[in-house]
């Protein structure tokens, strides 16, 4: 908040909107501010949670699928032709979880530099705007 305003708080009780307006807003910035980061840590806590079970679900599955083999007498020996295929499902699915990531780092970045860009914008309007306020008030001084 601005001296200017804070010195108004001081000096006097009665409150404009503009000031109250200020003071609620840079209320719920600060409360953002201050969760962001916990809400940040909850979502990497989920997805290393939902990855961990991925890995465990896929694993017991394995495991259980080969001790069901091995209980019924299934020949479980890869033919050469058959591994190539695994690897290369293993690679091609590596391949497109690097593209995935790829496009949303990608998109990501590309988000964040329009905001910055409005963000620029913004501030260069209002300054535009007080200008063009400011030229009206001279033109209605004159004519008065």
């Amino acid at each position: 908040m601005s001296e200017k305003t804070d010195q108004k708080n001081k000096n006097n009780d009665n409150v404009d909107v503009f000031t109250s307006v200020e003071q609620s807003f840079d209320k719920v910035h600060n409360s953002i501010d201050r969760l962001t980061p916990r809400y940040t840590q909850s979502l990497t806590n989920l997805q290393q949670e939902i990855h961990a079970t991925w890995k465990n679900l896929t694993c017991s599955s394995i495991s259980i699928q080969r001790q069901y083999a091995e209980k019924i007498g299934l020949n479980a020996i890869s033919s050469d032709l058959l591994t190539q295929i695994i690897q290369k499902m293993a690679e091609e699915t590596n391949r497109s979880f690097e593209m995935q990531s790829n496009i949303v780092q990608t998109f990501l970045e590309i988000s964040r530099q329009n905001i910055q860009r409005f963000n620029e914008n913004a501030a260069t309007y209002a300054e535009w705007q007080k200008k063009f306020m400011d030229s009206n008030k001279d033109n209605t001084e004159k004519d008065i």
